[in-house]
């Protein structure tokens, strides 16, 4: 288990508001619930659990400062670097809605990995880079149980270098819902398959 010092984790703490609309991809079955997320293992949610190495002690709601990180991060992901013109189905835009939010008034605490922060704490890129989130799972396990103020983690998206958050439950009500849209309706959607050269087809193949 990673060692980790909280007087550096509190020097790279900041307060940071949702200074302008975030978004949030998830599937259309959870359209009614914009603050819902599972304790499915990611990035920065607990430690998986002995008893089922697929959900996680708690999970995290994940943030990102604009539609085209959001699709990136959660439609395009690695899959863009591994195929060369990846071609998706329409089934994965049309079985998903786009939340938006904002602030809610409160500003959130989060700890910062954006910039040197990451060897001002003494951590690897990994934390944040790492396909295999041991890495960062294992550093917001610390933060979760050791800094109770701390209502998640801020951190760059490896496709664009936009914020992005990671948000415990703890501070959910820091965030408000704005709205909630089919995602394939989303011009900026469209604009980010473009961007990074991805296909979509509306048939099955043979």
């Amino acid at each position: 288990m990673a060692s980790y010092d909280a007087a550096a984790f509190a020097e790279i703490t900041v307060t940071y508001r949702l200074e302008q609309s975030f978004a949030r991809i998830c599937p259309s079955r959870h359209a009614n619930s914009p603050f819902g997320f599972g304790v499915s293992t990611s990035r920065f949610s607990g430690l998986p659990l002995d008893s089922d190495p697929d959900k996680a002690a708690f999970g995290a709601l994940y943030l990102a400062q604009s539609v085209r990180t959001a699709t990136a991060e959660t439609i395009v992901r690695n899959r863009s670097v591994e195929q060369k013109g990846l071609t998706l189905h329409i089934d994965e835009l049309t079985s998903r809605v786009l939340f938006r939010y904002g602030g809610s008034g409160e500003p959130m605490s989060l700890v910062d990995l954006r910039r040197d922060n990451l060897m001002r704490a003494a951590l690897r890129p990994n934390v944040i880079h790492d396909q295999d989130h041991t890495q960062g799972q294992m550093l917001s396990d610390f933060v979760y149980h050791h800094l109770p103020d701390v209502d998640g983690i801020l951190y760059p998206s490896w496709f664009t270098q936009e914020d992005c958050v990671a948000l415990y439950e703890r501070g959910l009500d820091k965030i408000a819902h704005i709205h909630t849209m089919p995602l394939i309706n989303h011009k900026a959607v469209m604009e980010t398959l473009d961007r990074y050269k991805v296909r979509y087809r509306r048939t099955l193949e043979a």
